[in-house]
């Protein structure tokens, strides 16, 4: 029964050591994403201000390839293609 009950202190100390490890590592990614997106939807408004459409469609495009996704098109002319083609958009 020691024998288990150190084993799993010994766990218990290992995993801890990893999460205070790690913790430094989570802050620095959690403030890049959070200043990504933060620089993204100032240009986002920028471009809306501005009534610039491409500019507008690539920091929309950034967040969507930020989450992995394929944006659908990259700027006014694809767009209007898109709108015209009789194929349905699927999210």
């Amino acid at each position: 029964r020691r024998v288990a009950l150190r084993g799993l202190q010994a766990v218990r100390t290992g995993l801890q050591v990893r999460c205070d490890q790690a913790r430094p590592v989570n802050k620095i990614i959690l403030k890049a994403k959070r200043d990504f997106f933060d620089q993204t939807f100032a240009n986002i408004k920028r471009a809306l201000e501005l009534g610039d459409i491409d500019g507008y469609i690539d920091a929309t495009n950034a967040i969507t390839e930020s989450c992995g996704k394929k944006p659908l098109y990259r700027n006014m002319s694809e767009f209007e293609e898109r709108m015209a083609d009789d194929k349905p958009i699927v999210f």
